[in-house]
Order: C-alpha cells, then sequence, then structure tokens
C-alpha cells in the first residue's frame, strides 16, 4: 500500500464501518485496497449531488 495511504488503512482498521476517500488531481478513479480514489473535480459532482454523504444517527446517547 503506497506510503501516502497508512493513515487511511489506520483510520479503517479502527473504524471498519467507515467509507476510506481520498481526493486527489489525478484524473483517474481507481480503487487502492479499501481506500476509494477520486478525481477532486468528481469528488466535488459527486458532492453536489448528494451521493459521497450519508449521514446517519447514532442513538449512543
Amino acid at each position: 500500500m503506497p506510503r501516502h495511504l497508512k493513515g487511511l488503512k489506520a483510520f479503517g482498521e479502527e473504524h471498519p464501518q467507515s467509507r476510506r476517500i481520498m481526493v486527489s488531481l489525478d484524473p483517474i478513479n481507481r480503487r487502492i485496497g479499501e481506500v476509494e480514489c477520486f478525481y477532486v473535480m468528481d469528488f466535488f459532482k459527486m458532492l453536489w449531488k448528494g451521493i459521497m454523504i450519508t449521514l446517519t444517527v447514532n442513538d449512543d446517547g
């Protein structure tokens, strides 16, 4: 796994239900292991359409 994804990998180990997303200037969208890599403009388009964010309610208090 590339060095710059180690933090996302560690986060995923602590929060396995999470969605790991990396936004970059690389114009090719891809998946590296459990990390979804998106071109910044594609990410913003999906974000504005409501595709990227799913809100959940935590009833733990």
